[in-house]
């Protein structure tokens, strides 16, 4: 009998949707669990501190959930110890990842995952999604083909909605128009992180970037850098979803973002397509506040206007709260342009292969948790 290909199903999650990340184990461990091509083990990439953010018996619940028999999981304990410890490897001005949520960061953490689990590809899903029809041996297959031999990736998509939100905006279509215009990159075919994003190991990196301030309000979050990004950059160019078949959702929504919290994601995305195309932060800048004037003047339904917080409810209009300074603040805009340094350095100097072999020994040395069935 041929050997089975070893691959990691890796998903990320948060405190808050903690319980739904439960479900989604026991409905992708199952799905998986019966493969006749792939040894499966499961990865966590989680910016907790489990014995501080979850339930205290977190961990026995996921091994209880979970059918793979090996489940690899990435904590923000060993998220903070590895920083040190690949920093003086690597240099203090490397970072294959930064602490705290970030989307580009949990990935990176899944990969380093399935590197020192010997995987030779990620395959990653969303808290709130379930597996589909068709069986996990015909799609994994079918993605692990195209990616086998390149640095592409591959993902599905969403059954029944996109992967960008359009819970904010009078017309969906035009919404989808003007985010197409800003970002380079068309939702209706856009890879979608949480849809069976496929690539091989170590692959390249997704893009993470340090948070803007002290607080988990002021996490930089720019949306597709775990995804989408892999469409822009030269590395992964031609990188397409393939949608014969959609990941269905149980939870529709994912985490709740107000409108500012939301659209200062996809603002992040202008200001870096300006940026990756060679051009100055003070241009990317400016196309970014075009792209808030026209949401402001066509685009935000009012009505479907979510504050950033009670006290704004209160003492605000909707078109006092969303502008330009709150979307996107200086430190934020600053983090961002770092982070495309430090994504460029990992990449271009070979540092994040380094960093995936580095994370090998690391296990080897009892780092990262390994939880045996």
């Amino acid at each position: 009998m041929a050997r089975k290909t070893r691959l990691m199903l890796g998903f990320d999650f948060a405190k808050d949707n903690f319980p739904s990340a439960l479900y989604t184990i026991q409905q992708w461990s199952e799905y998986a669990a019966d493969s006749r091509i792939f040894e499966t083990v499961f990865g966590l990439s989680t910016a907790c501190h489990p014995d501080r953010d979850l339930p205290g018996d977190a961990m026995e619940m996921m091994i209880r959930y979970c059918r793979c028999r090996d489940l690899f999981i990435f904590d923000e304990y060993a998220a903070e110890f590895a920083m040190s410890s690949f920093g003086d490897a690597l240099g203090r001005d490397c970072h294959p990842f930064y602490t705290g949520f970030n989307y580009g960061s949990l990935v990176n953490r899944l990969l380093l995952l399935a590197g020192m689990a010997d995987c030779a590809f990620l395959v990653r899903v969303d808290p709130g999604t379930r597996p589909p029809k068709c069986s996990f041996d015909y799609i994994a297959g079918r993605f692990v083909d195209i990616v086998r031999d390149a640095n592409w990736v591959v993902s599905s998509g969403y059954d029944g909605r996109l992967a960008i939100r359009d819970l904010f905006v009078r017309s969906k279509k035009d919404h989808e128009d003007l985010v197409k215009l800003f970002t380079g990159i068309d939702p209706l075919r856009q890879i979608t992180g949480g849809a069976m994003f496929t690539c091989s190991v170590p692959g390249i990196p997704a893009m993470g970037f340090e948070r803007y301030g002290p607080t988990d309000r002021e996490l930089t979050l720019v949306w597709g850098t775990d995804d989408v990004i892999f469409q822009i950059l030269k590395e992964t160019q031609g990188s397409e979803p393939l949608t014969e078949f959609f990941i269905p959702r149980f939870d529709p929504e994912g985490m709740r973002k107000s409108t500012v919290e939301y659209y200062r994601g996809i603002c992040g995305m202008v200001f870096l397509s300006v940026l990756l195309r060679g051009d100055s932060a003070a241009a990317a800048e400016s196309r970014a506040r075009q792209f808030v004037r026209h949401l402001i003047e066509d685009q935000i339904d009012p009505a479907k206007y979510r504050f950033d917080s009670k006290d704004s409810q209160l003492t605000m209009r909707w078109d006092e709260e969303f502008v330009f300074e709150r979307i996107a603040p200086g430190g934020f805009l600053t983090k961002i342009c770092e982070g495309l340094v430090n994504h460029q350095n990992l990449v271009q100097s070979g540092k994040w292969v380094a960093a995936v072999e580095l994370a090998k020994r690391s296990f080897a040395a009892g780092l990262f948790k390994i939880l045996a069935r």
